[in-house]
């Protein structure tokens, strides 16, 4: 378990100094949406896809609030919301 904390770690260490890479680069824009007022912004979408590719080698389910597609849960699964609060953006 000691590894998988420091991936998680590492993982989330890498993701922020990509957020901020991104962000300096690029504006918010919104790409879609969930709801009528729940925004899917071009940054969601791409740290989603960051943490992902970072995590998939584990070979544990990934569960994300932009690809969650109601598929049944193994009782192991990173769980990934990397911007929370984006509609703030």
């Amino acid at each position: 378990m000691d590894d998988l904390y420091l991936l998680a770690k590492r993982v989330c260490e890498e993701a922020n100094d990509f957020f901020y890479k991104i962000s300096s680069n690029d504006k918010a824009k919104i790409i879609d949406y969930k709801t009528k007022d729940h925004p899917v912004y071009n940054f969601d979408l791409e740290l989603d896809e960051f943490i992902r590719n970072k995590l998939l080698h584990t070979n544990i389910q990934i569960i994300s609030e932009e690809n969650f597609n109601g598929e049944i849960l193994e009782d192991e699964f990173w769980l990934i919301d990397p911007i929370d609060g984006s509609k703030e953006l």
